[in-house]
C-alpha cells in the first residue's frame, strides 16, 4: 500500500536556488513556452526571466506570475507521471497553482486571477507605506505583547510554526517590530520585498473588489482535497474554491496548524511544489515526523 502524500504549493520566494528550470526541463517541459504562453495573457513581458540575477524578485507582480508558472510546470509533471496527493495545499498565493494541479481552474484563469488580486490589493492599499516581516525565534505571545506594548501598527498574519511568523502593517512599524523582537532574543528577522500587508484587514475592502470582478471565472469541482489554511476545512466545491480565493486576501493564515492536520490524517510525505525551498525551511520549526521533498527529487 502506498504511503499518502500532500502537494503543497508555496508563496513567491526570496530567492531562487538555481536548479529549478533545469529540474523542470529535464521532464520535457518547454519552460520557455510557458513564458511565452503567460506573457501573452498577461501583457507583461516573462520572457526575459532570468533565473541567476532573479531579475523579477523586486516587481512584486512578476515574482507572482513566476511562482505560478513554476508550479503549474511542476503540477504538469506530477500528473503526467501519475503523481496523485491524498491532500493538497496553497501557502498564500500558492492557493492560485494548487487550484490549477487540482483541475479547479486553468492555466489563464489563475494568472487573471492573480492580475486582478493584485490589482485590487494596490488600490486597498491607497498608496500607504506597508510593509511585511518575518520572526523567527519567539512565541506568539511574545511578539502580540511587543505590538501592544509599543502601539504598533501592524498584525501577525501568518503563522508558520509556533516560533515563526509573518507581520503586516505599516513599513515603519513593522521594522520596529523586528527590532524589538531582535533585542528579545528572535533568533532571525527580515523584512520581506513586498510593498503590500498581504493576509490583513489593512485591504479588506479588496476582497469584496475581488469577488465581484472574479464573477466571469469559472471555478471547476476540485479532484483532490484542498485544505483551507485560514480554518483548517477541506473544500472542493466550485463556489468553496471561489470563496477561498476572496478571503485568502484579507484573512490571517495559520500554516502550523494547517501542517499540522495534515500530520494527523496520517501524511507524513511532502512534496514542495514549486520554487525555492521555502516550505522545506518552514518545516524544520514544525515538530513531528515528516519528510519534504522539493524539486531537486521530483
Amino acid at each position: 500500500m502506498e504511503k499518502p502524500v500532500a502537494h503543497i504549493f508555496p508563496a513567491f520566494v526570496p530567492e531562487y536556488k538555481g536548479y529549478e528550470i533545469d529540474a523542470i526541463t529535464k521532464h520535457g517541459t518547454d519552460f520557455t513556452g510557458l513564458l511565452k504562453s503567460a506573457s501573452a495573457i498577461t501583457g507583461s513581458d516573462l520572457t526575459s526571466f532570468n533565473i541567476a540575477s532573479g531579475n523579477f524578485l523586486d516587481d512584486e507582480l512578476k515574482s507572482q506570475y513566476i511562482t505560478y508558472i513554476m508550479a503549474c510546470a511542476v503540477s504538469d509533471i506530477l500528473h503526467k507521471n501519475g503523481q496523485k496527493p491524498a491532500m493538497t495545499a496553497g501557502y498564500s498565493m500558492g492557493l492560485y497553482a494548487a487550484l490549477y494541479h487540482n483541475r479547479a481552474l486553468t492555466f489563464e484563469s489563475g494568472l487573471h486571477i492573480i492580475t486582478l488580486a493584485y490589482r485590487c490589493i494596490h488600490e486597498a492599499a491607497e498608496s500607504k507605506s506597508f510593509g511585511m516581516g518575518v520572526i523567527g525565534g519567539l512565541e506568539e505571545n511574545d511578539i502580540e505583547k511587543i505590538i501592544t506594548l509599543n502601539q504598533l501598527d501592524c498584525r501577525l498574519t501568518n503563522l508558520n510554526s509556533s516560533v515563526s511568523f509573518v507581520l503586516s502593517g505599516m513599513k515603519q512599524d513593522v521594522e520596529t517590530a523586528l527590532l524589538l523582537a531582535k533585542e528579545e532574543g528572535a533568533l532571525q528577522t527580515r523584512m520581506m520585498n513586498v510593498a503590500h500587508p498581504y493576509h490583513s484587514d489593512y485591504i479588506r475592502t479588496a476582497s469584496a473588489a475581488l469577488q465581484k470582478q472574479m464573477e466571469p471565472i469559472e471555478f471547476s469541482r476540485s479532484c483532490y482535497s484542498l485544505i483551507s489554511l485560514i480554518n483548517q476545512q477541506i473544500i472542493m466545491e466550485p463556489e468553496q474554491l471561489s470563496a477561498e480565493v476572496v478571503r485568502n486576501i484579507s484573512n490571517r493564515i495559520n500554516w502550523h496548524k494547517t501542517f499540522k492536520y495534515m500530520l494527523e490524517t496520517g501524511i507524513h510525505d511532502f512534496i514542495e511544489c514549486g520554487a525555492g525551498e521555502s516550505l522545506q525551511k518552514i518545516g524544520k520549526f514544525i515538530d513531528g515526523d515528516f519528510n519534504i521533498s522539493g524539486l531537486k527529487k521530483l
